[in-house]
């Protein structure tokens, strides 16, 4: 086959081992740097180089530390809005309530028995897989629309049936 085989191996090994040395010493130099940005961005407390500091010590900076961050934690929570709560429509508007449901190619069917239930179409997710098995039919891929609050054996059928297009 080839007339230097021994030769060409060496070749490639040595072109292989000379990469992956070069990727180690990159590696060093962005840690030993990410290093140095550390140690430059430490609080003005902390001991110098070398130097030992007692269990008192390092559990009083571990205490100021955590009572920054308690600080940052309240004045962020401070800082964000109350989620707004929406209120849950009154029974006489469920006929109003309109939900599409995208299920995705290769979504199982726990997984679009867990969607169904989250969005409030079926009560209970193991007994509509139990139907779903019992029926035979296979869920299938797309856009599904529902209004209102349809029992489980429309949702079967509609998950069953062709789903919607959008054009």
């Amino acid at each position: 086959m080839f007339k230097n085989r021994s030769y060409m191996l060496g070749l490639g090994t040595g072109i292989i081992l000379g990469c992956l040395l070069l990727v180690l010493m990159q590696a060093a130099a962005e840690g030993e740097t990410r290093l140095m940005d550390f140690e430059n961005n430490s609080s003005a407390s902390a001991p110098e180089d070398g130097a030992f500091i007692t269990d008192e010590e390092l559990q009083g900076m571990l205490a100021a530390e955590a009572e920054r961050v308690q600080a940052e934690l309240a004045a962020q929570a401070a800082a964000e809005p109350e989620p707004e709560e929406r209120p849950e429509p009154a029974p006489e508007d469920f006929s109003q309530l309109h939900r599409v449901v995208r299920i995705k190619s290769g979504t199982t069917l726990q997984t679009a028995a867990g969607m169904l239930e989250d969005y409030g179409l079926i009560d209970n997710r193991l007994q509509f897989i139990t139907k779903m098995k019992e029926e035979g039919g296979k869920i299938r891929r797309g856009t599904f629309y529902f209004e209102g609050l349809p029992d489980e054996e429309e949702v079967l059928r509609i998950i069953t049936g062709p789903p919607i297009t959008l054009e």
